[in-house]
């Protein structure tokens, strides 16, 4: 199982889009406001509005109109519109913005010349009480959510579970926790059958925000014993610096 998710995820890393980091003072792309987003897509000749979250994600809620194009898809395969002049707006779940942005960047590089990040991404669009569209609602459920401190006792304690890190490739060779499977939530619906359903599950993301989802599209399709790490590997890397050295995270090293 682990050998045929790792050839799988060693192929999205070559295909995927290399990741950068993206600050306030770095942002190159210009920006528009929920409000401004929303009066342009009810004129007559709206933009291209775009989510780059996962498919999962993106077909369970999403701008009503927007499409479906996650990052790395953005990278590979999307062409975008044939006019070059074509407005378009890519957003994406988080307040920060990242993959919109990398999007966005890689469409600017090709050539287009009105592009913009949706300000605040999806949870400002739903702050201001804009509607959302569901293609494929993943039911919600109710899954436990553990601490660090409960998981590195599990760990220590031999017949652990499977530690899902559901984050990017290039998120996941940064640092990850030691003896984790990288399956980043992009390409989960494409390999959930290679996952084990008589092994305990806990999915890990980067500050628990997305590992909610995951684990209810898991639990949909017959994954019972499924938990998800409370606060991500954000909190994870918190526990470890306090001096909590059971199970540790290993770091690829630098060249």
């Amino acid at each position: 199982m682990k050998r045929t998710l790792v050839l799988i995820v060693l192929a999205f890393l070559v295909a995927a889009v290399p990741e950068k980091s993206f600050s306030q003072e770095e942002a190159v792309v210009p920006e528009v406001a929920p409000a401004e987003v929303y009066r342009k897509m009810a004129e007559g000749t709206p933009p291209l509005l775009i989510d780059t979250m996962s498919l999962i994600e993106c077909r369970d809620h999403r701008i009503p109109g927007s499409r479906c194009v996650p990052v790395p898809d953005v990278a590979e395969r999307w062409k975008g519109p044939e006019d070059k002049g074509r407005e378009i707006i890519f957003y994406c779940e988080s307040p920060w913005c990242l993959r919109s942005r990398r999007a966005a960047e890689t469409a600017l590089e090709r050539g287009f010349q009105k592009v913009f990040v949706m300000t605040g991404g999806l949870p400002a669009w739903k702050e201001a009480g804009y509607d959302v569209f569901s293609e494929k609602r993943i039911p919600r459920v109710g899954i436990v959510s553990i601490k660090p401190a409960f998981l590195s006792q599990w760990l220590s304690g031999g017949n652990g579970p499977l530690l899902l890190d559901i984050r990017t490739p290039g998120e996941f060779e940064e640092d990850h926790m030691a003896d984790s499977v990288n399956v980043p939530f992009e390409i989960l619906h494409q390999v959930w059958r290679d996952l084990p359903m008589d092994r305990p599950i806990v999915v890990i993301d980067d500050r628990g925000h997305r590992s909610f989802l995951a684990a209810c599209y898991l639990f949909e399709r017959g994954f019972v014993d499924i938990r998800r790490l409370f606060g991500g590997m954000s909190n994870w890397k918190a526990y470890q610096s306090k001096g909590n050295q059971n199970h540790g995270i290993e770091k690829t090293a630098e060249n």
